[in-house]
């Protein structure tokens, strides 16, 4: 049975006692498991993190650690329960990763923040788990984006929390360092017992790796294990337009385009068939499941020699993507 490790009931977030909206949000954050917030630009996903993390006063609610009233931790206490990332600019680049990531244990050293042997190799180890172990003496003005991250989990990981809140961890990365990033921190949830609670705009990625879902939207937080949001349908109301929809079968976030002409598709190849699917329905066709009253049909002979007819009858034979796109986008 999962454990719960953060519960909020009837929570009111806000700024300055002015709530985002007056939906009251209830949740639930699992032990052990990886938890992704999702949400549009400025429906408070931010807002709700720093909630959490006691970096914002919520207006009204409760939220608990462990069945103890968050407001009832002294910073000390809190600061060994919860480490925070956030997205805020690194205004440490005089230091060097090491220096850095060693900061994550003064609520261990105090103000002075005076090593001991033990304190010297959790942070040795730190870094190795994010693998910057290279990186160790550099200057963190120095680093990538990418590798800024890096050194900010690990200064999270050194502060020896159960609980790590991400707020964007993989805002303005590459691709590369987005899926290593995110990869790391599924680790830690899986392998390392570490309760994570992130939020992303990478949607798509993170539905591969998240356990547990938490979607923001101005109707309220809603919240699931993956793969029952997804099913359910709960996982579009990540948008709030209706431009998008997200298609369970390819796992992407797809444009919901004005179909004016139909087609049928005959094709034995998976990745071809993908292929020619998404340039057809960029062209305003919609791909008929039955072979029935179509304006042209398609048969793939090959990767890349393709037949198509229209509803008169009339035959073609065409080579390439690029006749193919010309031939389907010119109303044959």
């Amino acid at each position: 049975m999962n454990e719960f490790i953060i519960c909020g009931k009837n929570i009111l977030i806000g700024y300055e006692k002015k709530p985002i909206s007056y939906n009251l949000l209830n949740f639930n954050l699992i032990k052990n498991k990886l938890t992704v917030l999702l949400g549009s630009n400025g429906v408070g996903k931010s807002t709700l993190i720093k909630t959490i993390s006691q970096l914002l006063p919520k207006i009204s609610g409760d939220i608990k650690i462990y069945n103890k009233n968050i407001e009832e931790f002294s910073q000390e206490e809190l600061s060994k329960t919860i480490s925070v990332v956030l997205t805020d600019k690194i205004s440490a680049g005089g230091l060097t990763v090491e220096e850095l990531v060693s900061l994550g244990r003064q609520p261990y050293t105090g103000f002075l923040g005076k090593l001991s042997l033990n304190d010297k190799l959790l942070v040795t180890n730190a870094i190795n788990s994010v693998k910057l172990s290279h990186k160790s003496n550099s200057f963190v003005a120095n680093l990538s984006d990418g590798e800024k991250q890096k050194a900010l989990i690990a200064k999270a990981l050194v502060q020896e929390t159960e609980i790590i809140i991400l707020d964007e961890p993989t805002a303005f990365l590459d691709i590369s360092a987005k899926v290593e990033i995110l990869n790391l921190l599924r680790d830690l949830a899986q392998n390392h017992n570490k309760t994570i609670l992130l939020s992303t705009h990478d949607i798509e990625y993170a539905l591969k790796i998240a356990d547990y879902l938490w979607i923001i939207n101005n109707d309220g937080l809603f919240c699931g294990q993956t793969e029952d949001m997804i099913l359910s349908g709960k996982i579009d109301l990540i948008f709030n337009n209706n431009l998008l929809k997200y298609n369970i079968l390819t796992n992407t976030i797809e444009n919901k385009f004005q179909f004016k002409k139909t087609a049928f598709l005959e094709c034995n190849d998976d990745i071809v068939k993908i292929l020619i699917t998404n340039l057809l329905k960029r062209n305003g066709y919609k791909i008929l499941a039955k072979k029935n009253d179509y304006d042209i049909l398609i048969i793939v002979m090959s990767n890349n020699c393709f037949i198509i007819k229209n509803r008169l009858g009339e035959v073609r034979e065409i080579e390439g993507f690029e006749e193919f796109e010309k031939v389907v986008s010119s109303n044959i």
